[in-house]
């Protein structure tokens, strides 16, 4: 191998032309931040699902000292420690460590995380803008970069949720900006320099959701392709920094899983049910919520067609793929993530959707303005507009309604439905919530479908069923019986009505859970208290 020159022109970026100041990059992220902010109070809650209450379950035990640890074992990795808090290796812990810095300062656990969320979405754009920057991008098409990532519907929805996607995103975003950023500075100790913080930036990608893996698996494979080209010394030594770095982060939690699980993955080895063209459709599904979003109001809708015929009024526009470097290292990571997301999809239980592509969305962006940079610059300056400016302004009108009218309104947190039910009044006149509260001590935990909403309506420890496609356990007698005995729980509360998907399922999967539900005895199992909501059963067997 050649070594490098001490100074190298940046095979990346044009060495003159206009670019977005730094000045409009921060009015982008106050903007965006602003944005987001603002359809949070529209909302009046932060979105949340069943991950959300494991983060902040998780947040609450780091803050108690008790470690990366849940009070609500839901999935059989957590559920076969047997104890309560039990630790946890389904998700890695960055997020709940994020929510839990900013707890530090008196915030509530709710608003935590709902900042979290929302400062790494604004900033997530304000990355999207130096990339754009970095690479000396048209300022127009730079503009169309920025606002395609952060008034897209998913950007907004992860931006107000208490997940962990926004965050990741952020990070991701950061790593490829650094890397992009080592191939166009001249001095090479300084691009060996900031190849190590991408492949820092990777790491702690992996920390916040697994599919970090995937990110670093780009990054190789686009340095890789780069050190084949080049055959420089500069080109191996950035490929050994961006990997050891990233591997120096992401060893301790491989191994944590291992120690814990048995296997690198932290027990998720359940196999998907969907074969692999259900998968590609689910995946391509995805996509298109994730170009314009799934709102199902007519005005959604109509919003939703618009922007998918401009669209195709633009990819038709799109015949020749302009090779440039910076667009195939944008494009190789782009294609590994997502052809690494559909084969995981494969082979685990996890849904394949526009929140695993998420993070992709970025990655999208850049691509699509690369390509239409290149056009453009081709085209000189009478070049035609990839798209007409009337049409331009149309879709992106509608592409803004789009976004915004993605949430369902009004809008209430599982867990307040599950209050609600608990809430209802019993066959003596009072409620479960307090019925239960004089029965069972604080510390004591129960067992319940919808699990994990219920265990932050009580507020207390609750042990989880997961529903088939996520567990290989089969929820009958004995199992149930064996699991309340390792847990020392003493009581079961089904839902008669239950809201939560996974709650439904397991009811309706579950014979055992089907004949407590429709009162036939079952030696042990006593009815405790009843409303019409929910059923509380009494375990009294040794």
């Amino acid at each position: 191998m050649e070594a490098a020159p001490a100074v190298q022109p940046s095979r990346l970026v044009t060495p003159s032309g206009s670019r977005l100041s730094k000045r409009e990059i921060l009015t982008w992220l106050l903007a965006a931040a602003s944005y987001y902010a603002a359809m949070l109070l529209v909302v009046g809650y932060p979105l949340l699902d069943n991950d959300s209450y494991q983060y902040l379950s998780v947040t609450s035990n780091i803050l108690n000292g008790a470690g990366i640890t849940t009070d609500i074992p839901f999935f059989e990795s957590e559920l076969r420690h047997g104890v309560i808090p039990a630790p946890v290796t389904t998700f890695p812990p960055g997020y709940p460590i994020a929510i839990a810095a900013l707890q530090v300062f008196g915030l509530r656990p709710q608003l935590a995380a709902v900042t979290v969320s929302i400062t790494s979405g604004a900033l997530a754009v304000a990355m999207v803008g130096l990339i754009c920057r970095r690479l000396r991008m048209d300022p127009i098409v730079s503009r169309y970069v920025l606002f395609i990532f952060g008034a897209n519907a998913s950007t907004l929805t992860y931006s107000i949720s208490i997940l962990s996607e926004s965050l990741f995103t952020l990070v991701v975003t950061a790593a490829l900006l650094a890397f992009l950023a080592s191939r166009a500075v001249g001095a090479s100790r300084t691009a060996y320099a900031i190849a190590i913080l991408s492949g820092l930036a990777v790491g702690v990608a992996t920390w916040v959701r697994y599919a970090g893996l995937f990110v670093f698996a780009g990054l190789v494979l686009a340095l890789v392709m780069d050190l084949a080209i080049a055959r420089t010394r500069r080109a191996f030594y950035c490929l050994i920094s961006v990997g050891l770095s990233a591997t120096v982060l992401i060893a301790p939690l491989i191994v944590r899983n291992i120690l814990l699980t048995g296997t690198w993955r932290g027990g998720n080895t359940v196999a998907s049910e969907d074969g692999a063209a259900w998968t590609l459709m689910k995946g391509a599904t995805g996509l298109a919520w994730l170009a314009v979003g799934n709102g199902t109001t007519v005005v959604a809708v109509a919003a939703q067609v618009t922007v998918g015929i401009v669209a195709v009024a633009a990819l038709t526009r799109l015949r020749r793929w302009l090779h440039t470097p910076a667009l195939n290292l944008v494009a190789t990571v782009l294609a590994v993530y997502i052809v690494a997301i559909v084969l995981a999809s494969l082979n685990s239980p996890i849904d394949i959707g526009a929140r695993l592509l998420f993070p992709a969305l970025p990655l999208i962006s850049l691509t699509g303005g690369l390509v239409v940079w290149r056009l453009r610059r081709r085209g000189g300056r009478h070049h035609r507009p990839v798209v007409p400016k009337a049409l331009a302004m149309i879709g992106a009108c509608a592409y803004f309604i789009s976004g915004c009218t993605s949430l369902d309104l009004p809008y209430f947190p599982p867990h307040h439905g599950v209050y609600q039910k608990l809430a209802a009044p019993l066959e003596d006149g009072s409620r479960a919530i307090d019925w239960l509260a004089a029965r069972n001590a604080p510390e004591a935990p129960v067992m319940a479908t919808e699990s994990q909403a219920t265990s932050y309506a009580l507020q207390r420890p609750v042990v989880g069923m997961a529903e088939a496609r996520y567990s290989s356990t089969r929820w009958d007698e004995a199992t149930v019986v064996s699991v309340i005995r390792q847990y020392h729980a003493r009581y079961l509360i089904l839902y008669t009505n239950p809201d939560e998907v996974s709650g439904r399922s397991v009811q309706s999967e579950s014979p055992f859970l089907a004949s407590l539900l429709a009162g036939r005895p079952v030696a042990g199992f006593s009815v405790a208290a009843r409303s019409r909501e929910v059923i509380i059963f009494e375990h009294r067997g040794r």
